[in-house]
């Protein structure tokens, strides 16, 4: 299978855009080239679309294309540290745009050692019209390593600084803070990332997860478990700024999907997930307040059913959500739902 990243009447801001799909680039043979739901690698600065990807054959390369359309792309590429290897799995990629200094985070995934060099890494980039100069130097380093899902997530809190989300050997999930705001000058090396204290441990290694801040100090982190002779689950545990609540579920059951999941943060008061629970085949939809979860009205099942792996990516421009899936269907189509969230 050949992965392709591709754009289909996607969210735009301003004139209304031509619908496509229209093809970015081809990552060669990736199968999971969009993998992991949760995870953003597009973002728009106010002028143009970036779209942040890696090839199969890209082993020290991160490449980002940018359009002002959504159909016309340009690619560049960056260099990562020679003589190491990078993951080039689609799972491999997360990003965080702070929209005032127009800075890009991207963290990525080093393979280089099986045993005592895995690390997640982060790259700075600040966006100038159509151009990204990078940090000359990872600014981060050494924030553990995850297992062969690749759920490491990048996001910015409510005082500007970054956060990292990733797994510690055992899979389980951990969130570093760093000591310094996100800018264009933005440089914290390894040892100035901060532990967010413990998080409650999981069963299983995660393969899906979220990271949302709630304000300056609160944050929100969801993943995936399944317990031996027990349920697949969808759990979540929030920091409160000194420590971690226990681990709870969002969802719990034998129809629960542990990957075709995704969430949106819309404020510090509202984070949507929705998710596969079944049976009969269904979908959920849930609120997270910043202390507990309410059911809300679910989008109908997709006719089709999902495809294998499809995911089920959840955004939000600010106002409304959208859910979007691939079905099962013979030219696996790609199908939305819109939830209001004023009605």
């Amino acid at each position: 299978m050949r992965g392709l990243i591709v754009v289909a009447g996607v969210l735009a801001v301003g004139a209304a855009q031509a619908l496509g799909p229209y093809t970015i680039a081809s990552v060669g043979a990736n199968d999971s080239a969009t993998r992991g739901s949760s995870g953003k690698r597009l973002v728009y600065d106010g002028t143009y679309w970036w779209a942040f990807y890696q090839r199969d054959t890209d082993t020290n390369l991160i490449r980002y294309a940018y359009s002002a359309d959504l159909s016309v792309w340009s690619e560049n590429t960056v260099q990562l540290e020679p003589g190491r290897t990078f993951a080039t799995d689609g799972g491999a990629l997360s990003i965080a745009f702070d929209a005032a200094s127009k800075v890009v985070l991207v963290v990525y995934y080093d393979a280089t050692s099986l045993f005592s060099d895995r690390n997640v890494r982060c790259l700075r980039g600040a966006i100038n019209d159509t151009t990204i100069s990078w940090s000359s130097s990872v600014v981060a380093d050494n924030l553990k390593y995850p297992d062969a899902g690749y759920t490491q997530r990048v996001a910015i809190d409510g005082s500007g600084k970054a956060l990292v989300q990733d797994d510690d050997g055992a899979g389980n999930p951990r969130v570093y803070r760093s000591t310094s705001s996100v800018s264009a000058s933005f440089d914290d090396a390894g040892t100035s990332w901060t532990l967010m204290g413990n998080p409650p441990l999981l069963s299983a290694f995660q393969q899906a997860s979220f990271l949302a801040p709630l304000g300056t100090s609160k944050v929100l982190v969801m993943a995936d478990d399944y317990p031996f002779f027990d349920f697949p689950r969808v759990t979540w545990t929030s920091f409160d700024g000194s420590s971690w609540s226990p681990l709870a579920f969002v969802w719990n059951g034998a129809d629960v999907s542990r990957t075709n999941w995704g969430a949106a943060r819309l404020n510090d008061t509202a984070v949507f997930a929705v998710g596969v629970t079944g049976p009969p085949p269904a979908l959920s939809l849930s609120v997270f307040d910043g202390t507990a979860w309410a059911p809300k009205a679910a989008p109908a099942w997709p006719e089709g059913g999902l495809a294998a792996n499809s995911g089920l990516p959840l955004i939000t421009d600010g106002t409304d959500l959208w859910a979007f899936v691939i079905r099962g269907d013979a030219g696996n189509s790609v199908a939305w739902n819109r939830y209001y969230v004023a009605t």
